[in-house]
């Protein structure tokens, strides 16, 4: 994967949310906040990959 300025913008404010998340909500399984972040980008990748 080709990390641009766009897609790096995109890694880091995931990161950021990703620690946010974890703060608000006192939780502490990795496994389950990178779950959620990886079906998202999985279904941003295909829907980019129908509209084209």
């Amino acid at each position: 994967m080709e990390l641009g300025g766009c897609e790096m913008k995109k890694e880091q404010l995931a990161k950021e949310l990703m620690v946010k998340w974890f703060l608000e909500n006192k939780r502490t399984d990795v496994k389950e906040v990178l779950q959620v972040i990886i079906s998202s980008v999985y279904e941003e990748i295909e829907t980019k990959k129908a509209n084209n």
